[in-house]
C-alpha cells in the first residue's frame, strides 16, 4: 500500500494537509497590495461562516495558539483581574501558568484529565460574580476529552463573568457557545487542514469598546492592528504570507466537500482506528463516548517502550507523539490530517511487526 503523505503524521498537530494546500503556498505576493486584502477578507468571510453570532470579530495573528491566548490576555485583560481558570490536562495547565504569569488574582480548578468538565464544578460554594474572567480548554489536545463549555459559559455569563476559551482542537467541527463568549483562540493548523503558524482570534465586539489595559509590545497590540486592517486592508508588519495562502485554499476544499461531510469522513476515520486498536488489543485511555473523534491515548504493551515505538514507526515513515498526562507509559495517535483508510493499515502492520520484533 502507497501512504497518502510521507512522512505520515498521525499527531493532533501538525499533520498531513492536502496537496493542494501545500502547493498554494508556494505563490508569491506583495504584503502591501489589494491581492492581499482580498485573500485576508477572503479567509475572514469564510471563517464568518462558523460563527454563530455576528458579535464576534476575527482577527488572525501570526503564531501559535498558545501566542494568540498570550495575545488577548494583554490587550483585554487586566494584571488585577480575578480569574478562575478550569484545568483537566495539559493544555488546562499551561492557560494555568499564562494566567499566574499575567494576573495577581487567580483561583484554579483540576479536574480529572480524563473527565469532562462542566459548570457543576463552578457551581460548589464560590461567588462567581467576584471573578473578572473565567478561562479555560473546550477540547483537551493531551486527551481528547471534551469539556462542557456550553454549561460553564452559560453559567459564567448569567454572573457577568468574561470567557476566554481554548478552541484550537474543536473549532469548528464542535458546538462553541458563541453567544456566551467573550474570546476565543484557535489556529489554522487543526481541523481546517491550514497550515500550522496561524493563530485565529475571535473576539465579542463589546472588548473592543474598553479602554486598552495594558501597555502592550508594538507588534501585540491587536486594537492597533484592527485599526490598520480597516482603514489599509494591511497588517501593521510583514505577516507570513504563505500560510495566507494555504488558509484560503484549505477553506475552500472544506467549504466544497461541506462541513457535514468532511466531518462525518472524520468520524469514519476515527471508527476504523478503534477498530485496529481494538484488534491490537491496545487498551484506550479514556470513555470513548467522552472523547473527540479522532485522538486517542493508548497505553503501549509492557513489552515495548516509548522509544521502541517511536524510532521503529519512524523507520516506516509514521510519527506519533508520546502520552503526556497520565503515569503509565502510553501514546497519541491522531487521525485529524488529511489520513486516509490505506494509512491506517499501514500504522497497523508497522505495529505488528515491532510487536513480534519486541515481544
Amino acid at each position: 500500500m502507497k501512504p497518502s503523505h510521507f512522512p505520515l503524521l498521525f499527531t493532533p498537530g501538525p499533520f498531513n494537509i492536502p496537496l493542494r494546500v501545500r502547493q498554494a503556498m508556494v505563490q508569491e505576493m506583495g504584503s502591501r497590495t489589494p491581492e492581499f486584502t482580498r485573500i485576508y477578507t477572503g479567509i475572514v468571510e469564510l471563517l464568518r461562516g462558523y460563527i454563530l453570532n455576528p458579535e464576534i470579530e476575527i482577527q488572525m495573528i501570526p503564531g501559535s495558539g498558545t501566542e494568540t491566548i498570550e495575545k488577548l490576555v494583554m490587550n483585554f485583560c487586566h494584571e488585577s483581574d480575578p480569574v478562575l481558570v478550569l484545568e483537566n490536562g495539559h493544555y488546562g495547565k499551561r492557560i494555568e501558568e499564562i494566567a499566574k504569569k499575567w494576573f495577581k488574582n487567580v483561583e484554579v480548578i483540576h479536574g480529572d484529565p480524563f473527565k469532562p468538565i462542566d459548570a457543576e464544578v463552578i457551581k460548589r460554594p464560590r461567588d462567581l460574580s467576584r471573578f473578572r474572567w473565567g478561562m479555560f480548554v473546550h477540547c483537551e489536545t493531551s486527551s481528547g476529552v471534551i469539556n462542557d463549555i456550553g454549561s460553564i459559559c452559560q453559567v459564567l455569563h448569567q454572573k457577568g463573568v468574561d470567557t476566554l476559551v481554548d478552541t484550537v482542537s474543536s473549532f469548528p467541527f464542535c458546538h462553541i457557545p458563541w453567544e456566551f463568549i467573550s474570546c476565543a483562540a484557535s489556529t489554522s493548523g487543526k481541523w481546517l487542514w491550514g497550515p500550522p503558524g496561524l493563530g485565529l482570534a475571535f473576539i465579542h465586539s463589546k472588548l473592543w469598546k474598553r479602554p486598552a489595559l495594558r501597555n502592550c509590545p508594538i507588534s501585540w497590540d491587536l486594537r492597533a492592528q484592527k485599526e490598520s486592517l480597516e482603514a489599509k486592508g494591511q497588517f501593521r508588519f510583514t505577516p507570513p504570507l504563505p500560510l495566507f495562502w494555504g488558509l484560503l485554499e484549505a477553506l475552500k476544499l472544506l467549504e466544497a466537500e461541506g462541513p457535514k461531510k468532511r466531518w462525518k469522513r472524520q468520524q469514519e476515520i476515527s471508527h476504523q482506528l478503534d477498530e485496529i486498536l481494538d484488534g491490537l488489543e491496545l487498551k484506550i485511555l479514556g470513555e470513548r463516548s467522552q472523547l473527540i473523534a479522532g485522538l486517542r491515548n493508548v497505553i503501549l504493551p509492557s513489552t515495548m517502550s516509548w522509544i521502541d515505538l517511536f524510532e521503529g514507526l519512524r523507520s516506516d515513515g509514521l510519527v506519533l507523539y508520546p502520552g503526556t498526562l497520565q503515569p503509565q507509559s502510553s501514546f497519541r495517535i491522531c487521525t485529524w490530517g488529511d489520513i486516509q483508510t490505506n494509512d491506517l493499515m499501514l500504522f497497523k502492520d508497522s505495529f505488528l511487526r515491532l510487536s513480534k520484533k519486541f515481544s
